[in-house]
């Protein structure tokens, strides 16, 4: 099987933290995060139309610090590569579809980010530059 290094559809979502497994939120907390990484997801690929299927899909996780590769990152992952593959119209689990997982380091970039205390914005602070990169590629399938 071979894979196309050139993304038909790159997205970057920036100050997204993706929260590992093993860090403990209430489940109203963790359903409203879900909820909300859903809706960024879906709101960035209202610009495209679905590619034709098989694809390979590549998530990118950008932070300061690493997640745990060979199963924190794929769970971190989880909401995204929901609904990725339900805009795509098909399930996760799809054969025609094949998911990479990657990591990089923010390499001490900054960000900033708007700060409220209720309603009333006090000042931007500055944070470690975090995003999602979801890359979308035509796979090549060998006869």
């Amino acid at each position: 099987m071979m894979y196309s290094h050139v993304p038909a559809i790159a997205i970057e979502l920036v100050g997204f933290t993706l929260k590992s497994p093993n860090q403990r939120e209430h489940h109203f907390t963790r359903a409203r995060r879900v909820r909300a990484e859903r809706a960024a997801v879906a709101h960035a690929f209202e610009a495209f139309s679905p590619p034709t299927l098989p694809v390979v899909v590549t998530l990118t996780r950008i932070a300061s610090r690493a997640l745990d590769g060979h199963d924190n990152l794929c769970a971190a992952f989880k909401a995204i590569a929901d609904e990725t593959a339900r805009w795509l119209g098909v399930d996760d689990a799809d054969r025609r579809m094949a998911w990479c997982y990657r990591q990089e380091p923010s390499a001490g970039r900054r960000m900033r980010v708007p700060h409220y205390v209720g309603r009333t914005r006090l000042r931007d602070r500055e944070v470690p530059y975090c995003a999602v990169r979801i890359e979308i590629a035509p796979r090549e399938v060998q006869p």
